[in-house]
């Protein structure tokens, strides 16, 4: 089907290894419930973004596949005002970005901002 990004509700232990070996994302509730409360605890405002509890924002993984924006810095792409890219996922790795960070194909680019705006973000980086 095509599927990206398989996320596992874990309920027994003895299973992470398994999925763990088939690249899942695992949650486990007890450990994502501590995690979140830190998390409001730390920061409240971002943890409230994150979740989508801030109406008219949004958070989302956008993958680059335009061609034409293969090697081009991130200050050149002049992105709506009211959006902010908070990182790049890359190979494995995660990039805190700046200005200068020069953009991959198949980067996974996390930005925050406007709803409408983060619609034509994703047009212009998904081509």
């Amino acid at each position: 089907f095509g599927t990206e990004t398989v996320v596992v509700r874990l309920n027994d232990r003895s299973n992470f290894e398994k999925f763990h070996e088939l690249g899942a994302l695992i949650i486990e509730p007890a450990t994502v419930m501590v995690g979140l409360l830190e998390q409001f605890v730390r920061s409240p405002s971002a943890a409230s973004l994150l979740l989508g509890m801030d109406e008219g924002q949004d958070v989302v993984d956008i993958e680059l596949r335009n061609p034409a924006l293969h090697g081009v810095a991130l200050r050149e792409l002049q992105l709506p005002l009211d959006t902010l890219v908070l990182s790049v996922h890359r190979k494995g790795d995660t990039i805190i970005s700046h200005g200068y960070t020069q953009l991959e194909l198949g980067d996974r680019i996390t930005i925050v901002g406007k709803s409408g705006s983060l619609n034509e973000v994703m047009l212009r980086l998904e081509g």
